[in-house]
């Protein structure tokens, strides 16, 4: 079966037997490959030679591909059908919302020093970004910040993120040699400190991530002053593989070494992410929304149509809660009301529209399930700090 299948089809899976594969048969009933071979004695008309055998072999060809026609069509429509089933199935795969709010406040992930320094040593340097990030790769060090009583002891493999701070001092090292001091210049991407090698001494990664305004707003909102990934967490192996390339690229001089540090940067900060989802009770706000599973079917429809006019009923129908159970517990897991959320993604949508496109306030507006124009620029003003029109104009001219 499966070689005449693989003859005339190409290769198939598994099937069910040709008889119920190939159903009724025009020329009669069906007709198996146990009643072909029934009909004639192959292995003796081949040994047999001659035209006779010729013939037989031709009208067996005739045969066996008259009699397996039937099956190559169901056999495509099975491949139709699961072809479909996976495509049916792909569509209700859950929608990933982290990335969809990555993307729309423009979450970039900088690398901005590297460097290995001998004994022991200090570095202090101003923070200008909202989010710090200070990597331990090899060795240790004592991490301070404004704001921080206590300084925060840093082990291989730890990852700090600091949110809304202003300066950053590490000292760390051994040794009875003098102490070393310096600063870091922001593209000291292999900076080696005294002759310090990348293979054997302390080893740190500066980086920073860059955020639209409403980028800087979420996070820094949804983040504490300051975060630690410990080497010692589930999430380390992924981020250990993010530091080690990022570390190979800043020191190895290959070619496209700045396109593979950012793209390696990129994944960094995704991980840093993921290992604080994973690691703590987030606060209420954005973060701690996307994640929670019972909420997620409501933020499915808010963000799959954000036109929509939602109702309370409908949001809390659709994740298989009350309307006042559904109303207390997004409040207290999103930080706000679901309509209030629901207003904040619509502006959200609505800066990068205004910032990429170049379509009218009046469209833009029904788009996002406003009345009217004034009922937009006045949602609008009111989240933003500036008029729609002064938005547009003012990223247009910056860039």
């Amino acid at each position: 079966m499966d070689a005449i299948v693989g003859r005339h089809c190409g290769a198939a899976p598994a099937l069910p037997s040709a008889s119920v594969l190939a159903g009724p048969s025009p020329m009669g009933p069906p007709v198996t490959l146990t009643s072909l071979a029934g009909q004639v004695d192959v292995g003796e008309d081949l040994v047999g030679g001659g035209e006779r055998s010729a013939a037989r072999v031709e009208r067996l060809l005739i045969s066996e591909v008259l009699v397996m026609a039937p099956v190559c069509v169901r056999l495509v429509e099975l491949r139709m059908l699961d072809k479909t089933n996976f495509l049916r199935e792909s569509s209700t795969m859950a929608i990933d919302h982290l990335s969809e709010v990555l993307d729309l406040i423009e979450v970039r992930g900088q690398i901005s020093s590297a460097f290995a320094v001998r004994g022991q040593w200090v570095t202090q340097s101003v923070i200008a970004s909202p989010l710090k990030l200070s990597v331990m790769v090899r060795g240790r060090c004592r991490l301070s910040t404004d704001g921080l009583d206590v300084p925060i002891e840093m082990e291989a493999g730890d990852v700090a993120v600091l949110t809304g701070r202003s300066w950053l001092r590490a000292e760390g090292g051994a040794g009875d040699g003098p102490l070393v001091e310096f600063a870091p210049e922001a593209g000291d991407y292999a900076l080696r400190i005294g002759g310090a090698d990348f293979a054997v001494d302390d080893v740190v990664l500066g980086g920073h991530v860059e955020l639209n305004p409403a980028g800087a707003a979420l996070l820094t909102q949804a983040l504490p002053p300051v975060t630690r990934i410990r080497a010692s967490d589930t999430a380390a192996p992924a981020l250990r593989t993010c530091v080690d390339r990022l570390v190979q690229e800043v020191t190895g001089e290959r070619m496209g070494a700045s396109f593979a540090v950012r793209q390696h940067a990129q994944l960094l900060i995704l991980e840093v992410l993921r290992a604080y989802l994973d690691q703590a009770e987030l606060s209420p706000g954005w973060l701690r929304a996307l994640t929670d599973d019972r909420l997620r079917p409501a933020l499915t429809l808010m963000h799959g149509e954000p036109g929509r006019s939602w109702g309370l009923e409908e949001l809390a129908r659709a994740a298989a809660m009350s309307r006042t159970s559904f109303a207390v517990r997004f409040r207290s897991v999103a930080g706000v009301p679901p309509l209030t959320y629901l207003n904040s993604w619509r502006m959200l949508l609505a800066r990068r529209a205004l910032r990429d496109d170049d379509i009218r306030i009046g469209a833009l507006a029904a788009q996002l399930g406003y009345t009217s124009e004034s009922a937009f620029s006045t949602a609008f003003k009111r989240e933003v700090g500036e008029a729609p029109l002064r938005y547009r104009y003012r990223l247009r001219q910056a860039s």
